[in-house]
């Protein structure tokens, strides 16, 4: 219901809970899930709704820099969608099953169009993903900074590893020189993976 009055702007349902779209090399994602609220009263349900994207050849190298087999399934970043909303509450995503589907189907299109659609422009070319790691890479909370997470939170390198990739990806090879020895959180391990991939360029 969802996907066919949010369709003219491209994205289209890939299956249950899932609307995708791409632009360009970007390949994005709106997810949403259902919990019911056990143990309270009526039929309410709990929604979140994800956003994410993807750059397979970042993630393909990211995984590499990591020592880590590649899975298609991950994404490059995600955030909540909620955090784009302004004056949210628990309650704004909230489903009682006495409402219709279709208004309730009507509100999140709304919310989506008014605040999904920015997001994901945001992303939608590896240049602005790329100034986006730049400007937040300072930042105390970088994922709140930049408004996404790396999806691959293991050890805390995933950010550089990512950056690392992004700039392999653009043929950025000086600059990205430049980045390793300054970057904080890649194990030794991961700089000589990096370094032996841009040996030869």
């Amino acid at each position: 219901m969802l996907s066919e009055l949010v369709f003219d702007t491209g994205f289209k349902k890939k299956k249950i809970g899932w609307l995708t779209r791409k632009v360009g090399e970007c390949e994005q994602f709106f997810t949403i899930t259902f919990t019911r609220d056990r143990g309270l009263p009526g039929n309410l349900y709990s929604v979140n709704f994800t956003l994410s994207f993807t750059y397979k050849e970042v993630d393909r190298l990211t995984s590499l820099f990591l020592g880590m087999e590649y899975d298609p399934k991950w994404s490059t970043g995600a955030w909540m969608f909620y955090t784009q909303i302004p004056n949210y509450t628990m309650s704004t995503f909230k489903y009682c099953s006495d409402e219709p589907m279709q208004t309730y189907a009507e509100r999140i299109a709304n919310y989506f169009r008014k605040y999904a659609l920015p997001y994901y422009e945001k992303i939608d070319t590896l240049e602005k993903v790329a100034k986006i790691f730049e400007q937040t890479a300072s930042a105390k909370d970088s994922d709140k900074a930049r408004n996404f997470f790396v999806v691959r939170r293991l050890r805390g390198s995933e950010d550089d590893c990512c950056y690392a990739a992004i700039l392999c990806v653009q043929g950025k090879w000086n600059k990205l020189r430049d980045f390793l020895p300054i970057a904080r959180e890649l194990s030794i391990e991961e700089k000589e993976r990096i370094e032996k991939y841009i040996s030869d360029k």
